[in-house]
């Protein structure tokens, strides 16, 4: 039986904060940090080269820099997990086809972080996906898993 092949994580960051002692960087396969050119250079960057990581420089490190470069190392499913930037970024270049979505069972009476920020996103329909439900899982908790991907265009 052939063993599943682990996928690789790539970090996408601007300020290069990640900690060089974390998990994170003891994977078998050493993780991709993906930055903006000018940070390549940096001390915290032969920081994260010296616990492991291949550094990655994004251009400016916009989405579709993000993206290509990406693409240029062979990768072509891309699953983003990220902060509410990040995920504008990549609504607003149109690059979102499936979208996953945890509701978790406790009531809260504000959110910390919004999901998407909306200083990043156009104000014109360009910034709107049409998504349709495609999956719905719930955990004994009362947790729900929700996929949704992009409607087709007529």
């Amino acid at each position: 039986v052939a063993k599943p092949s682990t996928a690789r994580i790539a970090a996408v960051t601007r300020s290069l904060s990640l900690s060089a002692d974390s998990n994170f960087f003891r994977a078998t396969t050493p993780p991709l940090v993906l930055c903006p050119d000018v940070a390549l250079d940096s001390p915290k960057a032969q920081v994260l080269r010296e616990a492991g990581a291949e550094l990655v420089g994004v251009g400016d490190g916009g989405v579709e820099e993000i993206v290509a470069a990406l693409h240029a190392r062979g990768f072509r499913r891309l699953v983003v997990e990220g902060g509410p930037h990040l995920y504008a970024g990549f609504i607003a270049a149109g690059l979102v086809d499936k979208f996953y979505l945890t509701v978790d069972p406790h009531l809260s009476p504000s959110v910390e972080t919004p999901l998407v920020n909306p200083a990043f996103l156009d104000s014109g329909a360009d910034s709107i996906v049409p998504m349709e439900l495609e999956n719905v899982q719930a955990d004994g908790d009362g947790t729900v898993f929700l996929r949704y991907r992009r409607r087709p265009t007529a």
